[in-house]
This record gives C-alpha cells, sequence and structure tokens, in this order.
C-alpha cells in the first residue's frame, strides 16, 4: 500500500511545472474551453514575431483566475533580446499570456442579414488584441488596438463570461524548457529554440535540442550576438564559430562595440588586434586599410576621427576611405565645420574639407549662442579678431584680448581701451 501511494505521488509532482511560484500543467490536461484559449494564444504569439516558424511553444500552461480576469500563461523560445547599445544577446525565452475580461463596451457581437431578408442570425466573435495605449477610449493618445486573432461562433463564447482579450509578451528571462534540454539547469546556461549555451563548471560549450554536444566543453566564453557566437579560447583570443564549431571570423585581442559605434553603426563592430583598432563589418571584413589607435564616430555625417601616431584623419564611412583631411589635431565644432591644427598653427576647415581658414593662425576659439551662431575668435600674433561661422572675418585682428561676455555680445581690449561689439561685429555705444 505504501509503495503505490509513493507511485501516485511522483506521478503527480512531475506534471506539476514550478516557475515564479506558479504552478503549470502540461499541455495535455487542458479542457475544451481552456484549448480553445490556448489556440488563440499561439495565433496571437506567431503574429507578433519576427520569425514565426522558429518559435517554440513550452509543453505546460497555467490559468490564474480572479473576478476580473482569467489568464492563460505559458512560455516560449523566441527571437533574442538585445538592447539598443548591447552587443550580446541577454535571452530568448519569454513569458506570454492572454487575458480574458468582460468590460461594459461589448464589441463581440455582430448582426448579419442571410439570403433571406427577414431573417437575421446573431454571430458572436471573441478577438485578442495587442494592449492598447491606453485602456481610456476617451484619452487624447488612445489608439485601436491590432488585433491578433479571432474566433466567431453561433453561440456565445465561453458562455458569454468574456467579451476582450489582451495579448501580453512579457519581459525576457532565461527558463529551461525540460521537455527539450535534459541537463541540470544554471544560471550562466542561456536557452534557445534549436541550441543552449552550456556552462560544465569549467568552460561553455553548446548542445542542440536532442542534448548532443555540438561545440565542445573549450570555451572560456561562448555568447549569442547579432553577428553570431562569439567565443574566447584560453589564449585570450575573440572570433566567431558557427554551431559546428568552425571558426568563421580572424582572431582578435577584443571585439566589441564602442559607446558611439553601437546605436547609429549596429552592423558594425571594434575590433583590436596587435594593439591597434579596426572595423568590423557582418561578413567579418575588416573595412579599414590600415589599423588605427583609436576612432571616434561622428554618427550625423557618417564620418570617423581615427588617430595613428598622434595624427589624425577624417574617415568616409559610406566608402570607409581615408578622405584628405589629415592634420596633427581635428576637433568637430558642429555638423558643418572643423577646427583644425598643423604644425602648431590653426586653421577652419568644413565637414567636406573646404578650407575657410588658413592653417596659419595661433590659436582659434569658439562661442556658441546656438549651433546657428557660432563665433571664433582667432589669435595671430598676439593679436584677436572675431570670425563668423563662415570664415569672414567680423573685425580686424587688432585685438590684445577679446571676451565672451554672453547674450552673443564680445569685450575687445585694445591697451586700456574697451570696445563692446556683438556676434556680427558691430559696436554698441
Amino acid at each position: 500500500m505504501t509503495r503505490t501511494f509513493i507511485f501516485i505521488f511522483f506521478t503527480f509532482s512531475s506534471i506539476l511545472y514550478s516557475q515564479n511560484d506558479i504552478d503549470f500543467l502540461p499541455i495535455s490536461k487542458m479542457n475544451a474551453e481552456e484549448k480553445i484559449m490556448y489556440n488563440l494564444l499561439k495565433e496571437s504569439t506567431l503574429k507578433k514575431s519576427v520569425k514565426p516558424n522558429d518559435v517554440h511553444f513550452f509543453p505546460i500552461y497555467s490559468i490564474i483566475e480572479d473576478d476580473k480576469c482569467l489568464e492563460l500563461k505559458t512560455f516560449i523560445y523566441d527571437e533574442p533580446t538585445y538592447e539598443i547599445c548591447q552587443l550580446v544577446s541577454s535571452r530568448a525565452t519569454y513569458p506570454i499570456s492572454v487575458k480574458f475580461f468582460k468590460n461594459s463596451i461589448d464589441n463581440n457581437k455582430l448582426v448579419i442579414a442571410t439570403a433571406d431578408d427577414d431573417f437575421l442570425e446573431k454571430e458572436y466573435f471573441m478577438s485578442v488584441t495587442e494592449v492598447p495605449v491606453t485602456e481610456n477610449r476617451k484619452a487624447w493618445n488612445y489608439v485601436t488596438p491590432k488585433i491578433l486573432s479571432t474566433i466567431s461562433s453561433s453561440k456565445p463564447i465561453f458562455d458569454n463570461k468574456y467579451n476582450n482579450a489582451y495579448f501580453y509578451k512579457h519581459q525576457a528571462i532565461n527558463d529551461i524548457d525540460k521537455s527539450i534540454y535534459k541537463i541540470q539547469e544554471h544560471r550562466r546556461n542561456i536557452y534557445f529554440s534549436n541550441f543552449a549555451i552550456i556552462y560544465n563548471g569549467n568552460n561553455y560549450g553548446v548542445i542542440n535540442k536532442e542534448n548532443k554536444i555540438i561545440v565542445p566543453y573549450e570555451y572560456e566564453y561562448i555568447a549569442l550576438t547579432r553577428f553570431g557566437l562569439l567565443v574566447r579560447n584560453k589564449n585570450q583570443e575573440n572570433f566567431f564559430i558557427d554551431l559546428k564549431n568552425n571558426i568563421i571570423s580572424s582572431k582578435y585581442e577584443a571585439i566589441k562595440y564602442s559607446n558611439e559605434i553601437c546605436s547609429d553603426y549596429q552592423n558594425y563592430l571594434l575590433v583590436k588586434k596587435n594593439g591597434l583598432f579596426n572595423v568590423l563589418d557582418n561578413n567579418f571584413d575588416e573595412k579599414l586599410e590600415t589599423d588605427y589607435d583609436s576612432f571616434l564616430f561622428y554618427a550625423n555625417l557618417k564620418k570617423i576621427l581615427a588617430t595613428k601616431n598622434d595624427k589624425q584623419v577624417i574617415i568616409d564611412s559610406n566608402s570607409w576611405k581615408e578622405t584628405n583631411i589629415k592634420y596633427d589635431k581635428i576637433d568637430l565644432i558642429d555638423k558643418n565645420t572643423f577646427i583644425v591644427k598643423q604644425n602648431e598653427k590653426y586653421g577652419l576647415l568644413k565637414s567636406d574639407g573646404t578650407i575657410l581658414l588658413d592653417i596659419k593662425y595661433d590659436n582659434i576659439e569658439f562661442s556658441i549662442e546656438s549651433l546657428k551662431e557660432i563665433n571664433y575668435i582667432v589669435s595671430l600674433n598676439n593679436k584677436f579678431g572675431l570670425v563668423n561661422n563662415d570664415g569672414k572675418f567680423l573685425t580686424d585682428i587688432k585685438y590684445d584680448e577679446i571676451k565672451y561676455l554672453g547674450n552673443g555680445n564680445f569685450n575687445g581690449k585694445i591697451k586700456n581701451k574697451f570696445e563692446i561689439f556683438d556676434r556680427r561685429g558691430i559696436l554698441k555705444k
């Protein structure tokens, strides 16, 4: 008798799936009504997914019901999660659910005419929609939610207990589908639809959904990126591999996004080798003919400021070629203007390389009221003058000192006398 009791206990326990303190049941336990709800959830999920053929549904579900609504919930493996400036995927597991509820506005009844004009037939609908911007239909930002899935019937659906439903795809987490992966769960493991990155206590490897090792446990680091599987070996070499453990890129000291590259150059990476940097595209080709000490990306200009051996050059990121803007130092002031330095002398250039001020001045400083109102204080032989953003002198180079006073006004000193003038160089009385 005791043995029979223990057997029944463990059989029942295996049905339950504890996740976030919620008991999940196998989908084989669904009743007829729950199956209808589950099919609506699946259809809505696939409608929202980027690659519906790759979505994997966990074979479990939960029902949570109160006096306001009923929620049917499960988990899926879907496209990995990437933040805007995040190279490495964080998760591919998502909790999904549909909440069924009753509200005062019922859009699920429709009267339709048949071939007999004297007879009207009533048809019932249940639609699952996206969660609207606001559920207050009188609010200024209310947007009619998109319908993701619908069923119809000549009889009231769910005995008319519900007339509306919303679909939810929650923030990504990292859970294992135990029906696929027969391994011990670990916080360092990352699970996907067709493979999982596994930590064995010492190194990382990859298994497929048949639980066979396809990448051996020989790497100190493995991560899925937008570019593929990024690994690091015991020699501290970083490179990309495929799911057959074939090396598909060169090996580098580092592979990363930079702060400037991530949002506007998401299809490119910074790579470091022999202490120098280059740019790698998603075909693992290096875009630049030579390597550099550092980069600064001007996304709005589609240009890159590259430094090597204390020299700087502007690179056009459309062609990935060096331009003729090559100087000891280059400072971008706005999207149209560079202050450049060569042999301890300064000049002013347009961003296309057009010279506004010859490179012969001792110093050039600037003041900004707005990006449309930039003035440059230019010095030569210990005298100062004011220049506008087109390189035109607004005053002679005659002042011993020029200071910006604010509000578009300047103070020019000649010996012991002072002159106040505006940003156009016009003297004020």
